[in-house]
């Protein structure tokens, strides 16, 4: 896998996130430590961050809150979330990230 932060899985893509809470504003930031940086202005405090983080990882890819799960590290600001149908080129351009390898 030549791609840390997105890949390709049964049943749709995995999408690694590490989340900055308390931000001035939600926002993308780069990729950190093989990871989307996130910004999320909410504070990690039952789990406002996370509310937040759906919300805005969901209107920056154009999809349902629904389509997007938090598979793994609700209490840590390093996630992994599961995204349904939605190829991974198209995924890659909403979040901003350059085009794989050989494409």
């Amino acid at each position: 896998m030549s791609d840390d932060v997105l890949s390709e899985v049964d049943g749709g893509l995995l999408l690694q996130v590490l989340a900055a809470p308390r931000a001035s504003k939600s926002a993308l930031a780069g990729v950190h430590q093989g990871r989307l940086k996130v910004r999320v202005a909410a504070p990690p405090v039952d789990g406002a961050a996370n509310k937040e983080l759906v919300r805005f990882l969901a209107a920056t890819l154009g999809v349902a809150r629904s389509r997007l799960c938090l598979e793994r590290g609700a209490s840590s600001k390093r996630k992994t979330f599961r995204l349904s149908d939605l190829e991974i080129e198209e995924a890659r351009e909403r979040l901003s990230l350059p085009p794989m390898h050989g494409q």
